[in-house]
């Protein structure tokens, strides 16, 4: 009966597995090292792109390897002869029409019953999408960096848990800060705002603008700061940001000049209605 539940169980077991393999589309493959026989799955096949007439042997299977990929899987081949486990490789495989896989693999070594290594038990998995988009997606980001880098606008990316982890030249030329004097939110908040009142302030100001932004799926509201630059010149910086998953990017926008422009403006507007308040005849424009 126990013999009987153990078989069920390995059969059920099996199962699941076959199933497991088919659904990933994972080529399984054994390698018998008395009879030097390759007994390869469909998957197997599709991966080299072979003929399930041909019988696999090491020589056609390095035929079908990148040469650039060689060495790793020489190397691969040689620990094996030296007795060790396994193996654990990314390799590309040259199909008849010239096209390029990204395979995956893995290989465990079996041993007899007196230690003799005589088979080798391995899957094979193909990822060149996962590559592909990989490669897309770090092309896009290394365009996306150089825009970024090219923005009149100083601005930096900042993740969730306060590390900047980009800033684009404008960032360092407006404030003068370099990555390892600002390289986390803590050090920015004790440079760009030294005084502790004001500090705390802008924190709170801040983290609130950032939790609506989170809560409601909108962009951090523009607000204006006074920041300290590491020249010791206070600037008025308009801040905001775009939420991108739990990180942000922020943009600083100097409205320096703008407010001293401002302040002036008032000054002459004080200046001139005080002059009409005190003087005993009627100033009149030209």
């Amino acid at each position: 009966a126990e013999h009987e539940k153990a078989t069920r169980e390995l059969q059920i077991a099996l199962s699941r597995l076959d199933m497991a393999v088919k659904s990933g589309d994972i080529g399984v493959w054994t390698w018998d090292l008395d009879t030097d026989i390759h007994t390869w799955n469909e998957r197997m096949y599709i991966l080299f792109d072979l003929s399930r007439e041909i019988q696999p042997t090491l020589e056609i299977i390095l035929n079908r390897i990148h040469p650039d990929d060689m060495p790793g899987i020489e190397a691969a081949l040689q620990n094996i002869r030296l007795g060790k486990t396994g193996y654990d490789n990314e390799f590309r495989v040259i199909s008849q029409t010239k096209a390029v896989r990204h395979l995956r693999g893995l290989a465990k070594l079996e041993r007899d019953a007196n230690g003799r290594p005589w088979r080798i038990n391995g899957i094979n998995w193909d990822f060149t999408a996962w590559k592909e988009s990989a490669e897309a997606l770090k092309k896009n980001e290394e365009k996306l960096r150089k825009l970024l880098a090219s923005l009149p606008l100083p601005i930096c990316y900042v993740t969730r848990d306060g590390v900047i982890t980009f800033r684009n030249e404008r960032f360092s030329e407006i404030f003068g800060y370099t990555e390892d004097e600002v390289p986390t939110l803590a050090e920015w908040w004790i440079k760009a705002y030294p005084e502790e009142k004001y500090r705390q302030e802008v924190i709170q100001k801040w983290e609130a603008a950032l939790g609506t932004a989170l809560e409601n799926g909108t962009d951090i509201k523009a607000a204006e700061y006074n920041v300290t630059c590491k020249d010791g010149v206070i600037r008025n910086i308009l801040i905001s940001g775009t939420a991108i998953a739990d990180d942000f990017l922020v943009t600083f926008i100097d409205i320096t000049e703008h407010k001293r422009a401002e302040q002036a403006l008032r000054e002459s507007e004080e200046l001139y209605r005080s002059l009409i308040e005190t003087s005993p005849d009627p100033i009149i424009m030209y």
